[in-house]
């Protein structure tokens, strides 16, 4: 079976993108079109053959010069020649001019070299060069007319950089705070292409500082952490690796350590990696610093509402933590404002902190009730109220991490962690390392875990909505957590060994506020602008690219040639 694709806004505008193969394999796609091509034109091959190896040349001097260019890379230089020539010789067969098809080759040159590496004037020039000398060296004409073949020539260039610049700045009307359409794209695909992270100045641009209250759950070798955060946008931008930056600095300190994926969603990323830096080392200060408060356990619960949301709630003597899933319909980010919301109502009711999670366990089927969502989180903090009546008891927790192996599993990294007591409901939750999950998946492994733990535990799966992996493959924008073998043989060989672990008698929860710049508003903006913007581009570049050659035909018909 194939990969799950996600139902994602964005997903049509990777669909777009592509990989390439091996340089050798475009280099025979080459040959082989050029040898097609002189068996079929013969002499009329040659501007064709000349301007291919032009075309080469011109980007292996570029490539190499240029400091920051995609085309730093072999197979993208030959990748572009292959796909100017095709270009070419479609032209040809249309117009049935081999000089106006030579010409027209800058068009497709100016898309790309502008599109990926971003407007400058001086890439006109760079764009224009080969078709230009191999109208130069091949074409006789040229000594019967001098002064009007050359005119004409510049002519045709002048105008193939005016229609260009024209889009330019029709599409450059979409913008946000000064920042246009065309250039935000060219960021994008540099970030994709080449792992840039310039596009980060943007979001620093765009970003206001919020206030951000997380909170660190310590047991014995592990910490749970809820960093009222989102890990995107993507690849390694903002806050997209969090996860993994935190995790590699406490594994230094001897932790396991996983991170929930709080409600909110794109307003909550981190807006450069420069701020990821400072909120990092407030995090690891605070992992230093002793037990701040210790937590007496209430117990758990779960509950089933309607539109199929579900909530495990886990409640503390201090702060509650309500972990919300949508089996069947699915879940995606969950507005930030419900966090607020439920947070004031907490407070109000005297229940102490209440934390909101989004299990980000089921890819979206269908569109999510709010109204229903509120009427189970209204009957849970209910039910924390009740619970919180108990007396507290000392806390059991113990937890396992381990690797196995499954598509769109990070790094291939699971933990399993119990909580309970003595006398209260054991809850246990696999975490996984991810961008949400296949649906079925979390049904069939909560099953699992029941199966081997007791069917009167509650149990729970979640992913971290992770994004270091988000947006760096081509026809997909993310690959979510899927089935298979190795990862339900692996987790049901670590459930026997887990059931072998003695539980730890204390859970810690340190808490920090901390003031952070956030992208903010500004994440829908750019969503918005995308979809402004995606069809009109695609539209005038399409124009661009065919309709140019027919006027450059009628020109070049108009002067005799």
């Amino acid at each position: 079976m194939g990969l799950y694709r996600p139902k994602t806004t964005v997903g049509k505008y990777y669909s777009i993108l592509f990989s390439l193969p091996h340089w050798k394999v475009l280099a025979v796609a080459i040959i082989g079109i050029l040898l097609l091509t002189v068996v079929i034109l013969r002499y009329e091959s040659t501007p064709f053959i000349m301007n291919t190896l032009l075309t080469l040349f011109v980007l292996e001097v570029y490539g190499r010069i240029v400091r920051g260019t995609v085309f730093h890379k072999l197979k993208r230089r030959v990748g572009l020649s292959l796909t100017i020539l095709v270009y070419s010789l479609i032209n040809y067969v249309l117009l049935k001019d081999w000089r106006v098809s030579t010409i027209s080759t800058a068009i497709m040159f100016v898309i790309v070299i502008q599109g990926l590496d971003g407007t400058r004037w001086w890439r006109y020039i760079v764009a224009v060069t080969p078709s230009f000398l191999t109208l130069l060296i091949i074409d006789q004409i040229i000594l019967e007319f001098p002064n009007v073949y050359t005119r004409l020539l510049f002519l045709s260039f002048l105008l193939i950089i005016f229609l260009d610049l024209v889009i330019y700045v029709v599409m450059g009307r979409h913008r946000i705070n000064g920042f246009k359409a065309p250039d935000l794209g060219s960021l994008f695909l540099r970030n994709w292409l080449n792992g840039d992270k310039e596009i980060e100045k943007v979001f620093e641009k765009l970003g206001v500082y919020h206030n951000v209250t997380s909170y660190i759950l310590r047991t014995d070798g592990f910490a749970l952490v809820y960093t009222d955060l989102h890990y995107g946008p993507f690849s390694n931008t903002g806050s997209s690796q969090l996860p993994m930056l935190i995790r590699n600095t406490y594994l230094k300190l001897g932790l396991d350590v996983y991170l929930l994926h709080g409600f909110g969603s794109h307003d909550r990323n981190i807006a450069s990696s420069d701020y990821v830096k400072d909120y990092l080392a407030r995090l690891e200060t605070a992992i230093l610093d002793n037990c701040g408060k210790e937590l007496k356990y209430h117990g758990s619960f779960k509950v089933k509402g309607k539109d199929y949301w579900e909530v495990t709630g886990i409640v503390f003597d201090k702060v509650s933590f309500l972990i919300v899933s949508r089996p069947v319909k699915g879940i995606d980010d969950l507005p930030y404002e419900l966090q607020v919301e439920y947070a004031l109502k907490a407070k109000h009711l005297g229940l102490g902190d209440v934390i909101l999670v989004d299990a980000h366990n089921w890819e979206r089927q269908e569109e999510m009730d709010f109204e229903e969502l509120r009427k189970t989180l209204d009957e849970s903090l209910g039910l924390v109220e009740k619970i919180r009546s108990r007396v507290p008891e000392q806390p059991l927790a113990k937890h396992l991490c381990f690797k196995t192996n499954a598509p769109g599993l990070i790094e291939g990294e699971a933990c399993l962690l119990q909580i309970g007591s003595s006398t209260y409901e054991e809850t246990i939750l696999l975490l996984l390392r991810g961008n949400n999950m296949e649906p079925g998946l979390r049904d069939n492994l909560v099953e699992l875990l029941r199966k081997s733990l007791g069917g009167e535990v509650i149990a729970e799966v979640l992913t971290n909505d992770e994004h270091t992996e988000t947006g760096i493959r081509a026809n997909i924008t993310y690959i979510p957590v899927h089935y298979s073998d190795n990862l339900r043989r692996d987790l049901e060989v670590q459930l026997e060994r887990f059931k072998t672990i003695k539980p730890h008698g204390r859970i810690c929860v340190n808490e920090e506020n901390l003031n952070v710049k956030l992208f903010g508003k500004s994440a829908f903006q750019l969503e918005q602008l995308v979809k402004k913007s995606y069809v009109e581009s695609a539209f005038l570049l399409i124009a661009y690219a065919f309709a140019t050659p027919v006027l450059l035909k009628f020109i070049w018909g108009m002067a005799g040639f």
